[in-house]
């Protein structure tokens, strides 16, 4: 059985339930805790820059892998975005685990603390209400220098451009996402919000738009000097003949009008491209057919000439 995958379009595309089993799966399936880990750090980015709740998706799994699994070691630089999944003395106990003494822990994190500690509220804040929906759209570098480009959804267009600057480049510090084996986020080069101006949805109560429950009644037509029910037959044909004829007529009219113009625009086109006499009679089937052979003999000398 093949394994679902877990890349950059389930971790961004995505809803949370259906994200979160995804997690699960895939770690049943190839014990993989290093890759999942830093899945779960481009989730907290989601989760950051997003205005749904994408905060602390696989808790207790992320939590176990920390506390037991010899694989996280690779990614144990990483521990430090989790570090609201534990509690203190929990937390004290995933130092000791992944480090050798905490002046250990502190020297091979500091400068990733440093960046990420006003954004920790944001990587756990759980959905948010946002005046205007928005998206957000970036450029980064790949690992060869070449700009692509990448987008996001649901944006809250309130975050600071410095907060969302330190968000993408944490991007810059996973190594899953890859294409051709280059890898994919390498380099921040710019981001911009584009808002969502929303028209209307009826299933929301809120929305200034009148509905109707019922159908428009429609009143009886008088055919011949006499009132037909607007659903009949006769009604149906009586509209269907009153359309035909109407749309006939301003056909011929707007026909005729075209087929002089366009006349006229031909000859003048001919007249331009062939300068001879379109007035003669037409030549018969016998002479239109040697016509063509000499054509065909002479574009043949032709290709010999090249030739030589």
């Amino acid at each position: 059985m093949a394994v679902k995958p877990l890349e950059q379009r389930q971790l961004y595309t995505m809803k949370k339930e259906r994200l979160e089993k995804r997690f699960f799966d895939f770690y049943e399936e190839t014990k993989d805790a290093a890759y999942l880990i830093q899945c779960a750090v481009a989730v907290l980015v989601r989760n950051a820059l997003c205005a749904a709740d994408f905060s602390y998706l696989a808790k207790e799994l992320i939590r176990e892998l920390f506390f037991a699994n010899e694989d996280v070691d690779s990614v144990r630089d990483y521990c430090v975005y989790f570090r609201d999944y534990f509690t203190s003395d929990e937390w004290t106990a995933v130092i000791g685990r992944l480090f050798e003494s905490n002046d250990a822990f502190l020297a091979a994190t500091k400068q990733t603390r440093l960046q990420i500690e006003h954004l920790r509220a944001g990587m756990i804040s759980g959905s948010r209400p946002v005046s205007d929906k928005a998206g957000l759209v970036s450029v980064f570098e790949d690992a060869s220098g070449k700009k692509h480009g990448w987008n996001l959804s649901n944006v809250d267009p309130s975050l600071k451009l410095q907060e969302v600057y330190d968000l993408l480049h944490i991007l810059t510090s996973l190594t899953i996402f890859q294409k051709d084996g280059t890898r994919r986020f390498a380099k921040v080069i710019k981001a911009n919000f584009y808002l969502v101006k929303s028209s209307f949805d009826v299933r929301n109560e809120d929305d200034l738009v009148e509905t109707y429950e019922n159908p428009v009644d429609l009143q009886p037509m008088e055919i011949d000097g006499e009132e037909v029910p607007p659903d009949s037959s006769a009604a149906k044909a009586a509209v269907s003949t009153k359309n035909t004829t109407s749309s006939k007529a301003s056909g011929k009219e707007k026909s005729s009008d075209i087929s002089e113009h366009e006349r006229q625009k031909r000859e003048e086109m001919k007249r331009r491209m062939f300068p001879r006499d379109f007035s003669t009679k037409p030549k018969n089937k016998e002479e239109r057919e040697k016509e063509r052979l000499l054509r065909k003999l002479n574009k043949k000398k032709r290709k010999k000439k090249k030739r030589k």
